[in-house]
């Protein structure tokens, strides 16, 4: 069973098992071990990347930020997002 991370913002994440939503808030979760977690379940696609992306950069992960933000870079529909992410990743 996969889960699906469906929102990331300032204040948490969401992710969504079996029809159902999980909402997280980022001081629930150690950074390091939430992203080795959720890198394994985040489903393949640019913009589940992208998420994660916004994650590690929202938490400091600058070196996961860049690697998840390369993988969504396959999708240029992404681009604004993408570089709005990067620039969390200078502050």
């Amino acid at each position: 069973m996969r889960m699906k991370l469906t929102g990331a913002d300032d204040s948490g994440c969401e992710f969504r098992m079996s029809g159902t939503g999980m909402p997280l808030k980022w001081r629930q979760l150690g950074p390091n071990r939430f992203y080795g977690i959720a890198s394994k379940f985040v489903e393949e696609t640019s913009e589940g990347h992208l998420k994660l992306g916004q994650y590690c950069a929202t938490m400091g992960l600058k070196d996961d930020a860049e690697k998840e933000l390369e993988k969504a870079a396959a999708s240029p529909a992404l681009h604004a997002k993408i570089e709005a992410a990067r620039s969390l990743i200078a502050r």
